[in-house]
């Protein structure tokens, strides 16, 4: 019985990403850490598929062995709106989205799937709250974690007799892995470990985490439930003090580091190993990046300080060693920031 789960939340639509059936996240992913795979999955109405037979996921992921699939309809930017209008706070948090670096007004719509907010000063429409303020899909993604971490949830009911996973892995579907991930024993279960790389506006990277089963409650739970529950408006500080003047710190990366800061989780950090693919369907934005690869006296560098690790490792679990984090992560930030010269060596 696996001591892992390893959980993907996307639109449904999105499996058309998923190289050779899932076998490369099989061999790279789920294999090294051991864990079984639990989907959540969103779809629109237009998809016409509203059933993980329906939308073809097992032939889509032909390549898996998937434990549990979670199905839910993704609602629509008006009835999002509708939903947020109803609580309590949400007066408040329009309020502190009118300021004079950013502004968000309710103008009404004539269609009766968009948002009826009209938003200026937003960096690239994007918030937590998008797409009621906003254009991307935040709330979809957030709804789709909480909808993850009730997959796990039953899993554990239906399939393991109500015994819980020890760890929790939550990723991107459209990961293309480089190299297998680092398996779980180096990984030391009271942090979260989060891949090196891609903090946008101050925040944490939120597109893979690797958690313990208390952590998973925070990470994949507390965001939706802050925000329905108005919790959120004491955790973001900008909510807090009543006035959205930093557009990039209203944006999902900024509330993984304000909700594992809440909740006094330590964070730490593995060298990123993976990679997103290309956008099918909605996208929040594209760009292209060049990278240096390592030498092959770097790899063997590395595989050398591996292996001495491996021949000191006990059954238990044990901190990556200072050389070799230091130097993965030395080689990370070498290839991220080279300029196509020789620069990303050890």
């Amino acid at each position: 019985m696996a001591a892992a789960a390893a959980c993907f939340s996307s639109w449904q639509g999105r499996l058309s990403q998923v190289q050779d059936g899932g076998a490369s996240l099989r061999q790279m992913l789920l294999e090294p850490l051991q864990a079984d795979a639990i989907f959540s999955l969103g779809y629109r109405d237009e998809d016409r598929c509203d059933t993980a037979e329906r939308c073809g996921v097992s032939a889509r992921l032909h390549g898996l062995n998937i434990s549990h699939v979670r199905m839910w309809r993704m609602p629509t930017a008006r009835e999002l709106a509708e939903r947020l209008e109803a609580l309590p706070h949400w007066p408040s948090i329009l309020s502190a989205f009118q300021t004079r670096r950013v502004d968000c007004r309710r103008i009404g719509s004539s269609s009766s799937s968009s948002s009826p907010y009209n938003c200026s000063g937003l960096f690239h429409s994007n918030t937590i709250f998008s797409p009621v303020l906003g254009s991307t899909f935040n709330l979809h993604e957030l709804f789709g974690l909480r909808q993850c971490l009730d997959a796990i949830a039953t899993a554990e009911a239906t399939l393991r007799g109500g015994r819980k996973y020890e760890r929790v892995v939550h990723t991107r579907i459209e990961y293309h892995w480089l190299v297998a991930h680092p398996p779980l024993r180096l990984l030391d279960p009271q942090y979260v470990w989060l891949p090196s790389g891609e903090d946008y506006g101050g925040g944490f990277n939120d597109r893979h985490a690797v958690l313990s089963r208390a952590a998973a409650e925070i990470y994949l739970g507390k965001r939706w439930d802050a925000i329905i529950s108005g919790e959120i408006m004491r955790i973001d500080p900008q909510l807090r003090g009543g006035r959205v003047l930093n557009a990039l710190a209203i944006q999902g990366d900024y509330l993984v580091r304000s909700i594992l800061g809440d909740a006094n989780v330590e964070v730490r950090r593995f060298a990123s190993v993976q990679a997103l693919r290309c956008c099918v369907g909605p996208c929040f934005t594209t760009a292209c990046y060049k990278r240096v690869l390592p030498t092959i006296q770097d790899l063997l560098y590395l595989q050398s300080l591996a292996r001495q690790h491996e021949m000191m490792a006990t059954s238990n679990w044990t901190a990556v060693p200072a050389p070799l984090l230091q130097a993965a992560t030395r080689l990370t930030r070498a290839a991220f920031d080279a300029k196509g010269d020789d620069s990303a060596t050890l």
